[in-house]
């Protein structure tokens, strides 16, 4: 099944018996792990606050867990930052290397067809994401056992659940690790 029958369900649900028995955490966990995430873009105003919530100023090290199309590696790119994506989608990997090819930012924008799982994070200063909240414990662990000391994260949309925020502005997240 395409990701986009599994949306459709998630946003319908399934008519059993006259009612509406809408899919659960549980049934959208094993989704997420036989599937993988849906991907969604983030929305402008979004990524505006993620950015300035990140305080990635030139020089800086950023990376996106699971990158998608491309519009925060250029986002960033497009500040000056140097920034690494993560995704393992081969279609939406080829689609932003195309644009970082277009737009001539390639020298700052790379694009690793890889899942961040298995990525070392130890060198980032910031790290972007927008994943789902299936992810966020284990990626709370992988996260804080791999980043330097004052290094960040934002996270669009979804909380860690057990590291508190610094700071949280129109449902993005900024994490520091101490």
């Amino acid at each position: 099944m395409t990701y986009f029958i599994y949306f459709i369900l998630v946003l319908l649900g399934l008519s059993i018996g006259g009612g509406v028995l809408f899919l659960g955490d549980r049934i959208m966990k094993r989704i997420h792990i036989l599937y993988g995430p849906v991907f969604i873009r983030s929305k402008d105003r979004d990524l505006q606050i993620m950015f300035k919530l990140s305080g990635l100023k030139p020089g800086q090290i950023a990376a996106d867990l699971g990158s998608g199309d491309g519009k925060i590696l250029v986002y960033l790119a497009q500040h000056n930052v140097e920034v690494h994506g993560f995704e393992n989608s081969p279609s939406l990997v080829w689609q932003s290397r195309q644009k970082i090819n277009q737009l001539g930012l390639q020298n700052l924008a790379t694009v690793h067809w890889q899942d961040f799982w298995y990525a070392d994070l130890s060198k980032y200063d910031v790290i972007m994401m927008y994943t789902s909240k299936f992810t966020m414990e284990q990626l709370e662990a992988k996260i804080r056992s791999q980043l330097k000391p004052g290094a960040r994260v934002v996270s669009n949309t979804f909380k860690f659940p057990h590291w508190s925020a610094a700071k949280v502005e129109g449902g993005v997240y900024l994490y520091i690790k101490d």
